[in-house]
């Protein structure tokens, strides 16, 4: 995902290392964009794997010292992402929630017989569904971090905003590059 928020191709030459096994083994920044070149994206190596205690995770990495802090969620929201989530909002910190892979869920739909096709109104059925999910799970066992926003995202729909191609269906991607560029120039008071 970071590679895809970048505009950038997993194998372009500035791009993130990706794998199917945890690939980030320290920290390391990067440049979001050439129009913005003061925001910095930090890929973080995985809380909750075995050489990552969760406990001491905010305060080990020194995630108060970041301006907004994007915390990547699996299907479902966890404990783990709630504690960091608190963690953050202690410290008046912004954060959001991005739920990715949106587009494996939809694919999975079509393999399974849900839906005829992937197309935006489909997209836009399951978007209302999972963010009703999600928002009556939030309220239902994590009331405290309700008013932090989630964003449902798909890598290579990310990608695509940056070339040239016409999608057939999007998820939150724009929205959430313009909650990090706004929330971005906020923190840091650039105009």
């Amino acid at each position: 995902m970071i590679n895809a928020i970048r505009g950038l191709n997993n194998r372009d030459q500035d791009a993130a290392e990706v794998g199917i096994i945890e690939s980030t083994q320290q920290i390391t920044c990067y440049t979001f964009s050439k129009d913005l070149p003061f925001v910095k994206l930090y890929d973080i190596p995985g809380r909750g794997i075995f050489t990552h205690k969760t406990d001491i995770y905010y305060a080990e990495k020194g995630l108060c010292a970041f301006d907004v802090l994007l915390i990547f969620i699996q299907n479902t929201l966890c404990a783990e992402d709630v504690k960091l989530a608190r963690e953050a909002k202690k410290y008046g910190q912004t954060v959001c929630f991005i739920r990715s892979q949106c587009d494996i869920d939809v694919m999975n739909m079509v393999q399974y017989d849900e839906i005829a096709e992937v197309n935006q109104e489909e997209v836009s059925k399951y978007l209302a569904k999972i963010q009703d999910f999600f928002k009556k799970e939030i309220s239902a066992k994590a009331l405290d971090v309700s008013d932090i926003p989630i964003f449902f995202v798909s890598a290579p729909v990310m990608y695509k905003l940056f070339t040239v191609k016409p999608l057939p269906y999007v998820f939150q991607e724009a929205e959430l590059l313009s909650y990090i560029q706004k929330t971005s120039i906020e923190s840091r008071s650039v105009c």
